[in-house]
């Protein structure tokens, strides 16, 4: 069994929207925005549905860029994580009671305060380069080993 997650950025060159993680996993952390695909739910309306809610605005033009499959010994499931790369939403960013985001340089990207596998894959997310990546995750925090290829697209 395996988690379904989706994970998004809002991409306007030279700037990447992370948030500050107020709560759950990752507290602390500058990540993405995203959780679990709920119910019936779609991976684009889970997509949609999370950055509403973690940051008050809709996605409008966005690509998947990205599939994570994440193994990491303090969860029970493996995560499989939709992502998702934005370029165009309606409505202003907003602080949640989850998350705060704010926009950050691409050539900068604060990494020391993201998860350790972002170092990996978010140069090809900024090169538009559509990958596949697995990380196993040792101490919730410490990468063991991974693997990432560039693919064309992605199964269906």
């Amino acid at each position: 069994m395996k988690n379904l997650m989706t994970l998004s950025m809002a991409y306007q060159p030279p700037r990447v929207m992370l948030g500050y993680k107020k709560q759950g996993i990752g507290t602390g952390r500058l990540v993405g925005f995203g959780g679990k695909v709920k119910g019936q739910e779609t991976i684009t309306q889970a997509m949609i549905r999370e950055m509403k809610e973690e940051a008050g605005i809709v996605p409008e033009v966005y690509e998947k860029t990205g599939i994570l499959h994440v193994q990491n010994d303090k969860l029970d499931e493996p995560l499989e994580i939709h992502v998702f790369k934005i370029f165009n939403f309606l409505g202003t960013p907003r602080e949640t009671a989850e998350m705060r985001p704010g926009w950050y340089d691409q050539s900068n990207l604060p990494y020391d305060q993201m998860w350790p596998d972002d170092r990996i894959w978010i140069p090809y997310f900024l090169s538009n380069r559509k990958f596949i990546a697995t990380f196993k995750l040792i101490s919730g925090n410490e990468i063991d080993k991974h693997e990432i290829r560039e693919v064309q697209s992605f199964p269906e």
